[in-house]
């Protein structure tokens, strides 16, 4: 799973790297700030999922996950945070990205990003079965 985690604290990036070294599977990359995420996205996007802090330099991670789903519409986002506003918070619930409040235990975030995978692919495999459906529909 490639992933881009989003935050200014590089003490942060080496606890996630921690976090996610011991469920395995992951490829990490990293960016300080929203204007690195974006440069890493055009070079290395789109990501499995994109692990953003609200509040980082440059845009926050609203307007981070705004701007990567224009260009990748299905771009999952995660929000890993000590804190945002309520109306963010409603921002984040609209846009179905799920939030993981700083500080947690270390199996949350694996926990969380392989649901998000799987809810991913069962999507596509609902999206699938659904198209099936219709054309049999159509042929009696």
């Amino acid at each position: 799973m490639k992933i881009l985690v989003v935050d200014d604290c590089e003490d942060l990036h080496l606890i996630i790297a921690c976090m996610l070294a011991k469920a395995g599977g992951f490829e990490l990359h990293f960016a300080a700030s929203g204007d690195e995420a974006l440069e890493h996205y055009a070079k290395h996007g789109p990501y499995d999922v994109v692990v953003t802090d609200f509040d980082h330099p440059g845009s926050d991670g609203l307007q981070l996950a705004e701007a990567m789903r224009q260009k990748t519409p299905k771009q999952s986002v995660v929000m890993f945070t000590a804190g945002m506003s309520d109306s963010a918070v409603r921002s984040c619930r609209k846009l179905k990205i799920p939030v993981l409040w700083k500080p947690c235990d270390f199996q949350a975030l694996p926990r969380l990003l392989k649901a998000t995978m799987a809810a991913k692919k069962k999507k596509v495999v609902k999206k699938t079965v659904h198209h099936r459906k219709v054309k049999k529909g159509r042929g009696k």
